[in-house]
């Protein structure tokens, strides 16, 4: 029931794609209030070993951890000359793999950040030149970006 209260949000920020491409919206909603962290993988991983280590990492209080991925770079996905990069956002050149987070969820859910990633999205359709390729805002993965920033180890 809750996703389906997510698409009409999604599609008033010009999304159109499905609310389970977008985890980060919804998984604190789907979650018990008793889960404190979540490990997301990509649909295509196959685990072969304990996940305990990675889940029990030390967060330093932030709200989740992410790896970085060098394939991609940050100013490859993000026009630095935006304003909303003045004095926010500072990420080393390295993208983030959003598919391959642990999240603190209670963190997560006190930051309102699935709220902020959906503004994110609709900031790109009110204010042009943010994301270098505006079709980069309809995936999940590049406004994720900068969601995470200063939020993940």
């Amino acid at each position: 029931d809750k996703l389906a209260k997510l698409a009409p949000k999604l599609g008033a920020v010009g999304v159109q794609t499905a609310p389970f491409e977008w985890p980060l919206l919804w998984l604190h909603l789907a979650l018990p209030a008793d889960v404190r962290r979540v490990v997301l993988l990509p649909t295509d991983a196959v685990v072969r070993t304990d996940l305990q280590e990675l889940a029990s990492a030390a967060l330093h209080g932030k709200a989740g951890a992410a790896f970085e991925d060098c394939s991609v770079t940050f100013d490859a996905l993000f026009n630095y000359r935006h304003p909303l990069f003045r004095d926010r956002h500072g990420r080393p050149s390295c993208s983030l793999d959003s598919g391959l987070l642990l999240l603190d969820v209670k963190a997560w859910r006190k930051e309102e950040a699935p709220k902020q990633l959906l503004e994110l999205v609709g900031f790109q359709r009110r204010n042009e030149n943010l994301f270098l390729q505006p079709v980069a805002a309809l995936s999940p993965h590049v406004p994720a970006q900068l969601l995470l920033d200063k939020r993940v180890l």
